[in-house]
């Protein structure tokens, strides 16, 4: 019990450190106050499922598991309080915080299916997300793996902060999020006969049963879920790959964009994917989400 009341004292103690940081300060202060906070990490999140697993995979890293926590613990924040910034401030923010590199994605001819843009669980993406419908065009949906119905104590707090980040994205998408399982047509319909872009993270830990693919990842053999590789495949949809890039030193992004790729077969749309995050955890490995869970990518 107490351990649970802990969990939602943490987690709502960041959420309001965050919630009048970013309505209260001004923006040249922001940056400087998420690094201050991070570096209050240990009360507040629970980082070392991830500094464990990245040592496991990068031994020679094991005497930074100090500086690992706070890494894995900045971008953390950073995420969370995307979700505030976002709120109070419209794409023009962009313009000073955001460097967007790559082919800029183009609105597809008419009667053409609408692209669709993968990113991997690396770094944050609310502001992509608003670069991409506010600034190129595209309605975009959203494909996330729902929530648990009931909140239990422990994670209520926690819930109640995804369902209201939830809302957010579909309000910067400009469509409803698309929910994971037969999730295949329901993309197929958006892309095909709505002309609605969508937006999936296909670096997902391989569910069982589930049909995978095979891709080169950090040296090692690992697999993905196919089914958004297979569809592109199959309905010649065009795809843009993008992630985005943190610079923990001057508080700047740099969002990579690449494509279109059009009319590639399914392996190697899917290690163009893996190259493009393998890029992204050199750069920074402490910005994937994924970690804890490398062990089921690399299981056949």
């Amino acid at each position: 019990m107490l351990k649970k009341l802990n969990q939602e004292l943490r987690h709502g103690s960041l959420q309001l450190l965050l919630f009048f940081s970013v309505w209260l300060l001004p923006q040249r202060w922001h940056f400087r106050v998420f690094k201050a906070i991070a570096h209050l990490h240990p009360w507040l999140l629970n980082v070392e499922p991830s500094v464990n697993a990245l040592i496991q995979y990068k031994p020679t890293l094991a005497d930074a598991r100090k500086s690992l926590g706070l890494g894995f613990a900045f971008h953390q924040i950073i995420d969370q309080a995307d979700y505030y910034l976002t709120r109070r401030f419209s794409a023009r923010w962009l313009d000073d915080n955001c460097e967007i590199t790559g082919q800029l994605p183009k609105k597809p001819e008419a009667g053409s299916p609408a692209p669709l843009f993968l990113t991997p669980h690396y770094g944050q993406g609310f502001w992509a997300i608003r670069f991409l419908n506010e600034c190129c065009g595209f309605r975009l949906a959203w494909l996330y793996l729902p929530p648990a119905k009931r909140f239990k104590l422990g994670n209520i707090l926690q819930s109640w902060t995804n369902k209201r980040r939830l809302t957010q994205i579909e309000r910067l998408c400009s469509s409803l999020a698309i929910p994971t399982g037969g999730s295949i047509a329901a993309m197929q319909e958006k892309l095909i006969h709505q002309g609605i872009s969508v937006l999936a993270m296909p670096d997902a830990p391989p569910q069982p049963r589930q049909s995978k693919i095979s891709v080169m990842l950090m040296g090692q053999s690992a697999f993905f879920p196919a089914g958004v590789f297979s569809l592109a495949e199959r309905e010649k949809i065009p795809v843009y790959l993008y992630s985005i890039l943190f610079d923990r030193q001057s508080g700047k992004r740099q969002m990579v964009v690449k494509g279109p790729f059009t009319g590639l077969n399914k392996e190697t749309l899917a290690q163009h994917f893996a190259n493009l995050l393998d890029d992204a955890i050199s750069h920074d490995p402490c910005a994937w989400h994924l970690w804890p869970y490398m062990d089921v990518f690399l299981l056949e």
